[in-house]
């Protein structure tokens, strides 16, 4: 499970790009990733391939959630600050480390977090990690998502 980091509101008026840097409104367009693309393969003397392009998050397949088959119940109080949505998962499964952006753009989200949450002060912070705690489901704490080093991977996920 990982933690959210951005506020509902933010969240709400400018998603994060769940597979990039920044928030979706500002990703270059088709063209333009066209012509970046082949300013970078001529300064790198690279040839052949094909761009790749973002999915969109419906077209993503990510593994089920793994909570309701741990056979605990979730408390009402827990279940309302998680999100199991293929964006919130998809957008919080890798940092921003060049490996992790070219998972992302592949549609490679096989260790997805099983939900999100979305504590919205310190009780509630407190009452999910006690819930975690007593059901031995692990915690990744997200905070702004820039990780480079796979911090925020859940690597626990069976393979």
């Amino acid at each position: 499970m990982a933690g959210g980091g951005d506020s509902e509101q933010a969240r709400a008026s400018s998603p994060r790009s769940y597979w990039g840097w920044g928030r979706v409104g500002d990703a270059l367009d088709e063209s333009a990733r066209g012509r970046l693309g082949m300013l970078v393969a001529s300064q790198l003397d690279l040839s052949g391939g094909e761009p790749l392009s973002p999915r969109s998050v419906d077209q993503l397949r990510l593994p089920p959630s793994r909570l309701r088959p741990l056979g605990v119940e979730l408390p009402p109080a827990v279940e309302s600050m998680l999100s199991r949505s293929a964006y919130d998962r998809a957008s919080h499964t890798y940092g921003k480390a060049f490996r992790d952006l070219l998972r992302g753009l592949r549609g490679d989200f096989a260790v997805a977090p099983d939900a999100v949450a979305y504590p919205g002060d310190e009780a509630e912070l407190v009452a999910l990690l006690d819930w975690c705690d007593g059901a031995r489901v692990a915690v990744i704490p997200y905070g702004g998502g820039s990780s480079v080093v796979g911090g925020v991977e859940a690597r626990c996920r069976d393979a």
